[in-house]
């Protein structure tokens, strides 16, 4: 636990290219600030480094950069004495990163996904691996995980197309790979989902949340289709049908004497950590007003009726124009803007992409889907998805609370 997110720290503690010392100042003279434009960061399924150069025509810029990257490849050094002087810097990173939101979501995490190995391996690690793990297995997870199979190189910037390609071939065709390397995702190793456990209820408490909250959720397994223009439009009736009823509770929650501030619904297997580890799972919730001890009694009724009144008669048409209406407004904005998007964002976007196994479209593309698909989606449609959507009887009520 936590040694993917040790190895990125080496990363900037000695390179093939780069002595420990030598590698943020270089980057400094070039106008290169850590943090702000070189960084990195490890998840439960990428780490991910990224520089942000102050101007793609500049060549020594370019040489340290596509230097940087093939060393972060293959040439981390791995000293002994930098990972001891590591060990420290990780440790307090954990601390400082223990927030309210993480410590909840790793108990409803344990306690929602029994069977499942996603709640034991969290990305940044336990205070015992990282005091005690030894050099030979950075060494071990390097050479199996680092390989040329498991790598995308991401460009984007004002360059000429074919000269990065060629700079990008030039940096890495000399990288060995792995022949045993293994197509599968690997979610067939993540464990199971328990189903048929019933409805069931539990308390989360932490005495640092500022806002508790309450909410309906389920679990169930989940395999990941490919990503068609079919099955983007078929996802579109679930999402108007959780923006409606977000809008529902929003209302609810603006009424004098409201027991909760605001409220949302959704969930899909479509995005995140928990499709892509074959976990779906929904939410239907609230964040409580403060002020009272029993707002949270007084919210399930709310909530209660919310879901059925969605379960049992759907949604009006005039709901379903508002969000509809709502949704094209977000999309034009997207083409609108979309001449303007810096390279670090769209960089972002195509990461995610890789990722989430899914196809990266421009926002023309997905303003076209959207409005070819609003033309045949009525209230029916939308309350068929919604109930097949929370056909459970696996339905848990949580309540994150302050004691």
């Amino acid at each position: 636990l936590g040694v993917a997110h040790f190895l990125e720290h080496m990363a900037f503690n000695g390179l093939r290219s780069f002595d420990a010392d030598e590698l943020i100042p270089e980057m400094q003279r070039l106008g290169i600030a850590f943090g702000a434009h070189a960084n990195a960061a490890t998840s439960f399924d990428e780490t991910y480094y990224e520089l942000d150069l102050p101007n793609s025509t500049d060549e020594k810029a370019l040489n340290l950069g596509f230097t940087v990257m093939r060393d972060f490849a293959d040439g981390i050094l791995l000293e002994e004495e930098e990972i001891e002087k590591e060990r420290g810097v990780i440790l307090s990173e954990l601390t400082s990163s223990d927030s309210v939101s993480y410590r909840l979501t790793k108990k409803l995490w344990s306690w929602l996904l029994p069977g499942h190995r996603l709640p034991l391996r969290w990305p940044g690690g336990s205070p015992d691996v990282i005091s005690t793990v030894p050099r030979q297995r950075f060494v071990d997870f390097y050479e199996d995980y680092y390989t040329p199979e498991r790598i995308t190189f991401i460009a984007c910037g004002d360059a000429d197309p074919e000269e990065m390609e060629r700079r990008i071939i030039e940096a890495y065709e000399s990288m060995k790979g792995d022949q045993d390397y293994n197509t599968g995702d690997g979610s067939d190793l993540l464990g199971s989902v328990v189903t048929g456990t019933g409805f069931a209820a539990a308390v989360f408490s932490d005495n640092e949340l500022v806002a508790e909250e309450i909410f309906l959720t389920f679990s169930r397994p989940y395999d990941m289709p490919a990503d068609t223009e079919s099955e983007r439009v078929s996802q579109f009736p679930l999402s108007l049908s959780h923006s409606i009823v977000s809008d529902r509770l929003q209302k609810a929650a603006k009424k004098e004497g409201s027991p909760f501030r605001s409220g949302g619904a959704g969930g899909s297997g479509r995005e995140g950590i928990l499709g892509r580890s074959g976990i779906e799972t929904g939410e239907i919730g609230v964040t409580l007003a403060s002020g009272s001890d029993g707002n949270w009694k007084v919210s399930i009724p709310i909530i209660e009726q919310e879901f059925r009144r969605a379960l049992e008669f759907g949604f009006t048409p005039y709901e379903l124009d508002v969000v509809k209406a709502s949704y094209m407004r977000y999309y034009q904005r997207m083409v609108d803007v979309a001449a303007t998007r810096h390279s670090q964002g769209l960089a972002t976007e195509l990461r995610e992409t890789i990722k989430g196994q899914s196809v990266f479209t421009t926002p023309t593309e997905d303003l076209r889907l959207f409005s070819q698909a609003m033309e045949s989606i009525m209230p029916d449609d939308v309350h068929a998805a919604f109930k097949s959507f929370w056909d459970t009887s696996d339905l848990k009520l949580v309540l994150y609370s302050k004691e």
